[in-house]
């Protein structure tokens, strides 16, 4: 597990509540291993990019929900653990956090009976799949969405994921379920209840407490059990990713490059793109080559990074200039004077250098040069959000096509690229390789290659990758071990000699520590041109723009109609309104009276959709009854999925099914399956009306649209005729039937041809 414990108080520690500032305080007490880092509107597109996501100036997006988007984009990109700042630790993570932690991924369980987990606590590794798949939907959620009135939506799409999605419901299921009681215990004692009294209510094992910044101040005293909880930690530290200081204008500039290896220009996007996160940002070109040592018209700050360089006379830069070495890469093969005495002069008035490789940190450490390992600049792509049906394809990318020659028949198709444009216009370099990362991004399941600066983005965006050394000989080979020296670190580089040893599903290492030591180096390093601006998060709609639950009349997650719409794309049964007592209405007992009607005394009963047993109550003191439902709410209930399961064992004089039938999407085959095991059904159905239903339907969660001819029509294909009907109820769009349904002799669907019983020919 990365050791980051990530938090977010958009306005900044310095004005957040005492009880935010000293529940941030208990992290680094209690963890003094793990590093803390507190983020704020000033700080986060350091890490994320949220404008790639959601659009604040368009979206109604709260505060509330904008750390919900970057909780789960954090630990994905970077893993590590997620805690609310009014979380307060109670123990060290390193304590308990492994074993709970065991399958990558971690939440306590559930907060409330219609969530599966709670979101103020999350520990996940970089690319755990289940961690991806929730934030795919997380940010899938917000795409073309002006609003939410749910404001548990990151919860419930999670809840819809483990439904939907089989391998993420068996990761979730084999994560340790340790109950959100624990820490929410010291909410349910009573913040302001003496702490003598109240700490008996406590659950003191709970490793962290859930507690809350909309406290009442008059009320938080000493002795009251909050109060007693947080005297036991100071106020916080000073957070160091903090920005106190406002931007100071200074020139700036970019590099840019006339080869026609597109690898340069990844290098060259991967600079712009982190120097962006700190709100710098350049128009001025200075060719890497041809222009370094030429004076620029003032003073420059500039990114030195990549390979450098094919013309010794243009080196050392001109004094005018300000460089930052990160990511840097000498071939000294071609350009000796990258050592030469005015060259190490330089390196050490200007460094630290951050090194790209293993192989150039060592050379300038021999000369005398305090270096770092920093790796390459191009490892600090953001990782991509999972789209398994696009990212499908395999990518073999080299400078030339005979790596093909080398790759076994069972790789399957694969799709070639030259990572060389054959080109040296820079501008149309650039466009080349920024649609080339878009293309590895979007649609490569599999990337196999020789380029140093295909495999390291690839590596960023959580690509699988297999690389193999160029097939080069004599000096480029060792220019090659050179260049490779320290992705041999990240993943296994293989020979071409050694095909037989390539596990062909590809390696996807974690390099969440990677990005971010590069990131910290980047702003530390750049603080010497003057004041940095990461661009602010600004515009996130107030709080009132999603009332907390308790302040919400108008919604009812259970009876959302964008929800029935999203169960009913991907033919799922609706577990969560029947497995709440809530959805069940007083008024249906009445349709179960009349369908009570129906059944004779002395019959075999089962009953598909038994709810709260209200049909039950009214029959089981004159017929063996036996109850089923999708999602029980009576434990002396069966569970049953009329569409999946096969039906309980036994034969029943009858079946009886109310108010089930709209909600399955293929009413024949659920009629056919009915059929086989009884001659009687007794079931209501709400027959459509008119043209203009469909709407209506959907919105109470309906999925099959059966008119009363329709009906009938399926009803005679699953084996059954229809007797008697009676109305129960009904509106513009639908008229609500109980039905007496009869099994037919000799017809399809059906699995025997005995009669009827006798007992059910009465009640009719």
């Amino acid at each position: 597990m990365q050791k980051t414990i990530w938090c977010c108080w958009f306005q900044g520690l310095a004005t957040a509540p005492e009880l935010v500032r000293k529940c941030v305080q208990s992290w680094r007490d209690f963890n003094p291993g793990w590093e803390v880092r507190c983020l704020d509107a000033d700080t986060i597109a350091r890490y994320v990019d949220l404008g790639a996501h959601v659009e604040l100036a368009h979206q109604t997006i709260t505060a509330a929900s904008l750390s919900d988007i970057l909780r789960v984009i954090l630990l994905h990109e970077y893993g590590g653990v997620w805690v609310d700042a009014t979380c307060l630790c109670n123990a060290p993570l390193d304590g308990w956090l492994g074993q709970a932690a065991q399958t990558g991924f971690f939440a306590f369980a559930r907060p409330a009976a219609d969530r599966e987990l709670a979101s103020w606590f999350l520990a996940a590794q970089p690319g755990n799949a289940l961690l991806a798949k929730w934030a795919a939907r997380a940010l899938a959620y917000w795409q073309g969405r002006e609003a939410t009135k749910d404001y548990f939506w990151l919860h419930h799409q999670f809840a819809e994921l483990i439904e939907i999605d089989p391998e993420a419901h068996a990761q979730w299921t084999a994560t340790p379920q340790i109950s959100a009681d624990g820490p929410h215990s010291v909410q349910a004692a009573g913040l302001y209840d003496d702490y003598a009294l109240a700490r008996h209510h406590v659950d003191w094992s709970a490793p962290v407490f859930k507690l809350t910044h909309r406290l009442e101040e008059d009320r938080l005293e000493q002795h009251t059990l909050l109060g007693h909880i947080l005297a036991d930690h100071a106020d916080v530290q000073q957070d160091p990713v903090s920005i106190a200081a406002r931007p100071a204008a200074f020139a700036s500039a970019q590099l840019c490059v006339g080869t026609e290896n597109l690898g340069d220009h990844i290098q060259i996007i991967a600079g712009e793109r982190m120097l962006a996160k700190l709100g710098i940002s350049s128009t001025r070109f200075v060719d890497r080559d041809d222009e370094i040592a030429n004076p620029p018209v003032d003073p420059t700050a500039i990114l030195l990074n990549g390979w450098f360089k094919t013309n010794p006379a243009q080196w050392p830069p001109h004094p005018d200039f300000d460089p930052i070495y990160l990511g840097f890469h000498i071939r000294l093969s071609q350009s000796p004077s990258l050592i030469g005495p005015d060259a190490l002069d330089h390196y050490r008035q200007h460094g630290p250098i951050g090194c790209r490789d293993r192989y150039t940190l060592s050379l300038l450490r021999r000369h005398g040069v305090d270096a770092f390992l920093s790796n390459c600049l191009t490892l600090c792509f953001p990782r991509r959000i999972p789209a398994p049906l696009q990212q499908s394809e395999v990518f073999v990318v080299s400078r030339d096509n005979r790596l093909l020659d080398y790759l076994p028949d069972s790789l399957g198709p694969t799709n070639f690229i030259s990572h060389y444009s054959g080109s040296g216009d820079f501008v149309a370099n650039m466009a080349q390789a920024e649609a080339l990362l878009a293309t590895y991004r979007d649609r490569a399941r599999l990337i196999v290659t020789t380029m140093l600066h295909c495999a390291l983005p690839a590596i960023a965006m959580g690509i699988p990758v297999v690389v193999f050394y160029p097939p080069n000989e004599a000096a480029a080979r060792q220019s090659d071990r050179e260049r490779f020296s320290s992705l041999a670190d990240i993943v296994r580089v293989f020979e071409l000699s050694e095909m037989d040893l390539v596990d062909w599903r590809g390696h996807c290492p974690d390099i969440g520590n990677i990005k971010l030591a590069l990131i910290d180096s980047l702003a530390d390093m750049a603080t010497r041109w003057g004041a940095l601006q990461t661009p602010r998060i600004i515009g996130w709609a107030p709080a009132s723009a999603l009332p907390v639950p308790g302040a919400m009349d108008d919604y009812d997650y259970c009876n959302d109609p964008e929800r029935f719409a999203r169960l009913a794309e991907s033919k799922l049964p609706d577990r969560l309104k029947w497995g709440s007592h809530s959805s069940y209405r007083p008024e249906w007992a009445a349709r179960g009276g009349l369908a009570a009607g129906f059944v004779a005394d002395g019959e075999t009963v089962l009953e598909i959709g038994a709810g709260i047993g209200s049909f039950r109550d009214l029959i089981v003191s004159r017929c063996p009854y036996t109850g089923t439902d999708l999602q029980p709410v009576d434990p002396a209930f069966l569970r049953l999925d009329l569409e999946k399961d096969p039906m309980p064992v036994g034969r029943w004089d009858v079946v009886v099914m109310l108010g089930v039938l709209e909600y399955i999407h293929d009413p024949a085959a659920a009629l056919a399956k009915i059929s086989a095991t009884t001659p009687k059904l007794v079931m209501s159905y709400c027959c459509a009306i008119g043209d203009d239903y469909i709407d209506a339907r959907r919105r109470r969660g309906w999925v099959s649209d059966l008119d009363e001819v329709e009906l009938a029509r399926q009803v005679t294909r699953s084996g059954f005729e229809i007797i008697d009907a009676v109305q129960f109820n009904d509106a513009k769009d639908f008229r609500q039937n109980i039905f007496l349904l009869r099994r037919t002799f000799r017809t399809a669907g059906t699995t025997s041809d005995v009669e009827p019983a006798a007992a059910g020919q009465a009640g009719a």
